[in-house]
C-alpha cells in the first residue's frame, strides 16, 4: 500500500518528500499539501485508511502476544 502511495506521487510528478517518513506525522501533513488530481487524491486517501486499519490490527496482535506472554510465565 506504501508502495502504491509512492507510484501515484512519481506518476503525478510530485518531488520526492522532504521528511523521513511520509507516513508519520509530519509526512502525512507535507503530503496533504500536494496537489493531485481528484482521483488520484481518492486513491491515496483510501490507500492511507488502509495503512491505518492494519496498523491498528497490528497493535491489536502485538499487544494479545504480550499479554499471552507476561501470563504464562
Amino acid at each position: 500500500m506504501k508502495n502504491q502511495v509512492h507510484a501515484i506521487l512519481s506518476r503525478n510528478l510530485v518531488p520526492t518528500c522532504p521528511h523521513t517518513d511520509l507516513f508519520g506525522g509530519v509526512g502525512r501533513r507535507w503530503l496533504a499539501n500536494q496537489a493531485l488530481p481528484a482521483d488520484e487524491q481518492r486513491s491515496v486517501d483510501a490507500l492511507l485508511r488502509q495503512i491505518d486499519f492494519h496498523g491498528d490490527e497490528l497493535a491489536e496482535v502485538e499487544h494479545d502476544i504480550a499479554v499471552d506472554a507476561s501470563t504464562t510465565r
